[in-house]
């Protein structure tokens, strides 16, 4: 299984200057470069797949952090002969994205096969020591399957997510 995993957060103790180009709007997003990563927070080291098969969970060396400009930025002092815009953590979304090839055991029932229905969950957990801020939330679309629906020895049926 492939996976693209992407974690939005905001971080009120960062400050971002000058992240949009005069010609960019609020559509556009900004990567944070690599150097920086070990400057900040980031939530995916902090991500457990619970019932993935042990040693078979695999990260794509490729990860990406960007920033997405939510609100107006803050103009910094405006008699200065360049203008610096501040962008505020609290106000601004960082996401995260990496890809992750895993191996999930699934154990199912059968007896009346192929006139069954089965169900194979998918176990994400947030470790984060004595947390009380961070958590997943719902979002509108949280798990997008782009794969076939019919495959050699069955078809995938509904799928959907639950934050506890």
């Amino acid at each position: 299984l492939t996976i693209e995993t992407k974690l939005r957060w905001r971080d009120r103790r960062l400050t971002f200057l000058n992240i949009l180009d005069s010609a960019d709007g609020f559509d556009t997003f900004r990567d944070v470069p690599a150097t920086l990563y070990q400057q900040i927070w980031l939530p995916m080291p902090k991500i457990v797949h619970e019932n993935a098969v042990i040693g078979q969970v695999k990260k794509d060396d490729n990860l990406y952090v960007q920033i997405h400009p939510k609100k107006e930025p803050e103009i910094i002092d405006a008699e200065k002969p360049t203008e610096n815009l501040k962008f505020l953590g609290s106000d601004n979304d960082l996401v995260m994205i990496q890809r992750f090839k895993l191996e999930y055991r699934c154990d199912f029932f059968l007896k009346i096969f192929p006139f069954d229905q089965q169900k194979c969950n998918f176990i994400m957990k947030l470790k984060v020591q004595s947390n009380t801020s961070v958590m997943f939330v719902e979002s509108p679309e949280p798990v997008v399957y782009e794969g076939p629906k019919v495959l050699t020895e069955f078809e995938v049926g509904d799928i959907s997510s639950e934050t506890k």
